[in-house]
């Protein structure tokens, strides 16, 4: 069973183009290759995937995005952060899960990774665990109606 959860791959792999777009000085678009909210834990995590050893020092417009927005959802309650991970230079397609993370940023700055962890285990930790290290306490299973469901959503 795949758990590739692209819906249509060939317009993810389509090219945007800005051509003709009045950009404001050095102003220019960017993306992040991932942001995943998940509203009924309060967490939020975004970042970028990059060829093995890029540093932070080329990617001000992206690492403020980032920054930015990992800001904005802590000052609304949320464990949030950001992280850049490194793969191989040729390789591709590039398999989020396998990655090395390189950096996070997390309470107003970026510091390298504590040790060295995939993507896969540091994803793993921020959703899964509290501050890193003790489990979550379980869910407990309950049919929401419609209501119940939009109520919990709006908190």
């Amino acid at each position: 069973m795949s758990t590739n959860r692209i819906h249509n791959e060939a317009k993810a792999r389509r090219i945007v183009l800005f051509e003709g777009l009045p950009f404001v000085g050095t102003c220019s678009p960017t993306d992040v290759d991932f942001a995943m909210e998940v509203k009924l834990i309060r967490r939020y995590l975004t970042g970028d995937f990059k060829e093995w050893g890029k540093t932070l020092e080329n990617l001000d417009g992206q690492r403020w995005l980032l920054e930015r927005t990992v800001n904005a959802f802590a000052r609304m309650g949320y464990k949030a952060s950001a992280f850049i991970a490194w793969h191989e230079e040729d390789e591709d397609p590039v398999y989020a899960a396998s990655t090395t993370v390189a950096y996070v940023y997390r309470r107003n700055e970026w510091v390298p990774a504590s040790s060295r962890m995939t993507f896969l285990e540091f994803y793993e930790r921020f959703f899964f665990t509290n501050n890193g290290h003790e489990p979550q306490a379980k869910a407990t299973v309950k049919n929401y109606t419609k209501e119940e469901w939009d109520e919990k959503l709006r908190k």
